[in-house]
């Protein structure tokens, strides 16, 4: 059974026209877990999630004890796959025409009563302890006939640090959301990377929700458009009242190859404290011609 819900919503709207606030999406209540195998080896937990050609719905928790030391590694991929995102570029191209508008494009799904329909959900929350320490790597390389929505959650206790990685490199239509809670002295520093090509679509929300005080947190994404590919980023740190001395940084920097490509980033600082700093900034551009 289905179920309709927004993904991917902004904490504070910005203007309906723009049709950034969120993205309509149907996804499996309950279907198959697309983890394939876990194993640890030298205290890192290694998951693998494999994606087919049904729905999946994969749900988990976990805590880090206070004190403690966690990494984890998850890897994505679908069946049958020797390599995705810049490894198959001729079959991604011609995968990619399945769906595409007359321009050559996807379809506007971010218009008025557009519905997006997701067949692997993948949805973590993280516990992280009182000055414990979270390593989370994520790897996506899945073909280009998979919609994919990504949803963590770290809550991150006093002194608390948690280290994220996101790699995406393949999916039709992939959709991540990132929110970490961050109470007294907590740490996070989260890194992206992408390269979006063909057709596709990446759409990540990011959100820091400064709770406590001195609080800190560091976004900064990075990644490569081609072709007619798509990139939305929304990235919020949110300073919230009683938060003093709370600290949050994001930055994003764009190459487009090709004139095809959309790019939107929305940045966005909120403040409910006054005893705090944020800051924000994206550089978007081309190669010059003559250094190519």
């Amino acid at each position: 059974m289905l179920k309709e819900m927004k993904i991917n919503s902004l904490p504070a709207p910005t203007w309906n026209w723009l049709r950034l606030n969120y993205v309509n999406v149907t996804m499996p209540e309950e279907a198959d877990d697309f983890l394939t195998s876990t194993e640890e080896a030298d205290g890192v937990e290694i998951m693998r999630f494999t994606v087919g050609d049904k729905d999946y719905v994969s749900n988990r928790e976990v805590a880090v004890e206070d004190g403690k030391n966690a990494t984890f590694i998850m890897n994505y991929t679908s069946e049958n796959q020797v390599s995705a995102g810049i490894f198959n570029k001729a079959s991604d191209a011609k995968e990619a025409k399945v769906n595409a508008s007359d321009d050559g494009r996807q379809e506007d799904i971010y218009k008025k009563g557009a519905v997006t329909k997701i067949n692997a959900t993948g949805n973590i929350t993280f516990n992280v302890g009182k000055g414990a320490t979270l390593s989370l790597v994520q790897v996506f390389m899945v073909s280009n006939d998979a919609n994919l929505a990504n949803n963590v959650v770290i809550n991150a206790d006093d002194k608390a640090k948690v280290k994220v990685i996101q790699l995406f490199l393949g999916g039709r239509k992939t959709f991540s959301e990132l929110v970490i809670n961050l109470n007294n002295k907590a740490d996070a520093d989260v890194k992206n990377a992408y390269y979006v090509q063909d057709k596709n679509l990446l759409d990540i929300n990011y959100v820091a929700n400064h709770i406590g005080k001195k609080s800190t947190s560091n976004m900064e994404i990075k990644g490569v458009l081609r072709d007619n590919a798509e990139k939305i980023f929304r990235g919020t740190i949110d300073l919230r009242n009683q938060g003093k001395g709370a600290e949050g940084k994001e930055h994003e920097d764009v190459l487009m190859l090709d004139p095809g490509v959309i790019n939107k980033t929305i940045p966005l600082i909120l403040c409910t404290e006054e005893d705090v700093f944020g800051s924000h900034g994206a550089t978007i551009g081309r190669l010059d011609e003559e250094l190519m």
